[in-house]
Order: C-alpha cells, then structure tokens, then sequence
C-alpha cells in the first residue's frame, strides 16, 4: 500500500515539476520565435518526460520495434490500455511526433489538460454520430500536418485483473481509413501493476512490441473489414507470450 502510495505521488509530482516552468518556457518562445519553435520544444518535452517518468517509478522499459515506419508516412498505433502511464511510455518508445486521440473530458482537468491541447492531441466526441465524426476529420487533419496518432481502441483502461484486452470499439479504425494512413499495432504489457496493491515486485518491468505497419488502402474488403479483429488477436497473443516468458523468468528467480 505504502508503494502504491508513493507511486502516485512521484507521479504527480513530477507531472506539476513539467507543468509550471515548461508552460512559461513554452509561451515564451511562442512569442519570441514563433510556432514552430514552441512546437519543437513540446516534442523533445514529451520525450523527456517520459523518460523521466520511467526512471522516477523505477520502471524497466523493454521496447521492440519491428514497425518499419519512415519518416514522412502518416501512421495510426493501435494500441491496448492498461493504465495512465501507458503514455508516457509511448512517449519513450514511439516516434516524437505523436498524440493521442483521447476523451473529450479529459481537457477540461486541471493541470493535465492544458498539456493534452497543447501536444496535438484531438478530443474525441461519442455523444453523437456527427460530432463522432468531426473528431475524426480534426484527427485526420492532424496526420496531414505531420502529427501522428495513437488510438487506444478499448476506449477507456482495461478492468480485468488479468490485463485481458477489452473488446474494440466498433469504428474505432475510421481514422485510419479516413486519413490514407498506416496502422501500426503496439502491445503494451505490465503497466497495470504500478498502481496495483497486490503488486509484489518493486521493481517493474514494462513490455512494449510495436508491430510491423500495414496499409488498409491495399487491403481486400474482407481484409479491411476484419482489420480491427486481426490487430487485436495480435496484441493478445504477444500479450500472451510475454507473460508466458515472464513467469518462467520468475520461477528461475525462486530456484
């Protein structure tokens, strides 16, 4: 309890340390030297912080890329949610110039959600089928300025004990038809024991696989179709294969 403890307050700690000072550095150069000097500035931020945030709650970062993403190419990470820290993560294992298709209310929080403006990212809007589809067009727009985005499809962290993946939301791959992008699956395993009471381990190990991209625009209609059901068979069956080396790796410590 007194881990968990600790952990929430590292963690809000250091969000407040990379909210004050860097707002006025960033404002600062949005009047001295323009856009894309703030903007610069925010994604070698983001970078930092996360980070920051890894060595702070003692996370071990084990990130494999088989993406095979360029430069220039719009892409869309489709990507399972296991908790709060799942970004800044991504922030350190993932290209600088993403942001995060996120909900609506998350905006309006103190501290937080002047960040979440201010790095790109796009509110999404389910209240109704129009607005639904406004969210897309704002995030589509975001891809063709070069900002990259990441979607977490369950739309909210997983509630299993186990980590198990929640079923997608039906639509949430509009983007990357919408937007002629990529699709990149990510497998995140191990950041919902940070917060967890019944989390043994000080230290944690955190496991991120950035899968090989495709494109949906060269897909069949069946493809294109079965396209949300493929990428998340794929996260469960690396999820599956880590936690399947992970417990042989524990049971080794014991001997």
């Amino acid at each position: 309890m007194i881990r968990v403890l600790l952990n929430y307050l590292r963690s809000w700690f250091l969000l407040l340390r990379y909210y004050y000072k860097p707002r006025f550095v960033y404002e600062r150069l949005l009047q001295e030297e323009g856009e894309d000097a703030g903007k610069n500035y925010i994604l070698a931020l983001k970078k930092e912080w996360g980070k920051e945030m890894m060595h702070t709650l003692n996370l071990h970062l084990h990130c494999q890329d088989e993406s095979g993403v360029q430069e220039g190419e719009k892409v869309v990470y489709i990507c399972n949610h296991q908790g709060l820290i799942d970004i800044p993560v991504l922030y350190t294992c993932l290209p600088e110039n993403i942001a995060f298709v996120a909900k609506k209310e998350l905006f309006s929080l103190p501290f937080i959600g002047y960040w979440i403006k201010k790095t790109g990212c796009v509110a999404i809007d389910r209240s109704s089928p129009r607005k639904g589809m406004q969210s897309i067009k704002d995030a589509a727009d975001a891809l063709e300025k070069g900002m990259n985005m990441v979607i977490f499809p369950e739309g909210t962290r997983t509630k299993a004990p186990d980590g198990a993946v929640a079923p997608f939301k039906q639509g949430s791959l509009k983007l990357a038809f919408f937007g002629k992008a990529q699709v990149v699956p990510v497998m995140i395993e191990g950041t919902r024991h940070i917060f967890s009471r019944s989390y043994a381990e000080k230290e944690v190990d955190i496991y991120v696989h950035i899968g090989k991209k495709s494109d949906p625009q060269t897909m069949t209609k069946a493809e294109q179709k079965q396209l949300a059901e493929t990428i998340q068979q794929w996260i469960e069956k690396e999820r599956e294969h880590i936690l399947e080396n992970r417990t042989e790796h524990l049971k080794l410590k014991e001997e």
